[in-house]
């Protein structure tokens, strides 16, 4: 139920977001622009790397886990990518509301880091949580 809500309420502000990006003043004019695609991927990299990090570290212990772990995060690399290609197949593409392909590339790319991020976050809670039979952190916690 958590991981729902955090997932909701992470594509309400992401919703939100798009809203305001959408109204917000043209590249042409002289004012600020709303949206700072390179700040706002650097950011989610760093919560990436971070949650990344710490799993290695909480689950140092668990050398299966970790090895598992890392295949699944280089999938998620290569799932990436692969999905950034089909989402700007050329260079040539025509964008809308006045963005330009390296924000519109940027953007993209910070969604599905801040994605792949909330899935680590399952993680760190089986680090926090009681755990249930069904519940997949029973045979991953860190004391392994």
């Amino acid at each position: 139920f958590e991981a729902n809500c955090v997932y909701t309420l992470s594509a309400c502000v992401a919703a939100l977001f798009l809203v305001f990006s959408l109204f917000s003043p043209s590249p042409a004019r002289t004012e600020p622009k709303a949206y700072d695609s390179e700040d706002f991927l650097r950011s989610a990299n760093s919560v990436l790397n971070g949650n990344y990090q710490r799993i290695l570290r909480e689950y140092a212990g668990n050398p299966a886990f970790i090895g598992k772990f890392k295949a699944s995060q280089r999938a998620w690399l290569q799932f990436r990518d692969a999905e950034m290609a089909a989402l700007f197949p050329n260079d040539q593409m025509d964008l809308a509301h006045g963005w330009n392909l390296t924000e519109a590339q940027q953007y993209w790319l910070t969604k599905l880091t801040e994605e792949r991020s909330l899935q680590l976050v399952r993680w760190l809670d089986c680090v926090e949580q009681a755990r249930y039979q069904w519940d997949p952190c029973v045979n991953r916690t860190p004391a392994e």
